[in-house]
């Protein structure tokens, strides 16, 4: 499909809104990444499947513990996000993609850190290569790393930076949603946009879990 301001629904309000990227684009990313073979790329590649996959504000996930995803020695099955934004939390699946990626990041930080990284469930999830003087630990990797991150990435695959940004990998999954089934209330529940609302009709409801069913379905895999 066609990417004009038409279809593109789910665009935030902004001067120069991003485009969503496609699957075919997110397995490209991916693939560009693994190619690389850099330091960070479990964490980076960990990064792109949740950022994408749950529609939540990169803000919201850069700010994941260890402890989010990983408890008593094992991942956990589901883990709550909360969204600072919306104030509201939601309630992730661990798939069998989102697993693969955690499994490869507790293996390589054991060999980046120290082998037992995630037994402090306050050590940041996706670390960056900068030392806290107070806790002499690495700080998490900030928004603006990511994003200059991604920019990279997207000129190397030749995506315009000025069309693609942190937003297209969060509003990639409504938009396939939207492209697939033309349901706009459905699509605007994976996008968890901020609502006036105080109430919520009956079908509004239904459509809103419909919509959750769905995106188990529609999950980006390499």
């Amino acid at each position: 499909m066609n990417h004009n301001q038409r279809e593109l629904i789910f665009l935030r309000k902004a001067k120069h809104p991003k485009l969503p990227i496609t699957e075919t684009q997110y397995r490209k990313i991916r693939r560009l990444i693994r190619r690389e073979k850099a330091k960070f790329a479990s964490r980076n590649l960990l990064l792109i499947n949740l950022h994408t996959n749950t529609c939540i504000n990169s803000s919201d996930i850069l700010r994941f513990k260890t402890g989010t995803v990983f408890r008593e020695g094992r991942i956990i099955d589901k883990f709550w996000i909360n969204q600072k934004k919306i104030t509201k939390s939601q309630l992730v699946t661990a798939t069998r993609a989102i697993r693969s990626d955690i499994e490869a990041v507790i293996r390589d930080y054991s060999m980046i850190f120290y082998p037992d990284y995630f037994s402090c469930p306050n050590n940041p999830l996706f670390p960056s290569q900068i030392i806290d003087k107070r806790t002499c630990f690495c700080k998490a990797i900030s928004y603006s790393s990511y994003r200059s991150f991604l920019k990279r990435l997207f000129q190397k695959l030749d995506m315009n930076p000025r069309l693609y940004g942190t937003h297209s990998l969060r509003s990639a999954l409504p938009q396939a949603y939207y492209s697939r089934t033309g349901d706009a209330k459905g699509a605007q529940a994976l996008y968890q946009r901020r609502s006036g609302r105080t109430t919520i009709s009956y079908r509004e409801e239904v459509t809103s879990r419909k919509a959750v069913e769905i995106r188990k379905e529609l999950q980006f895999t390499d």
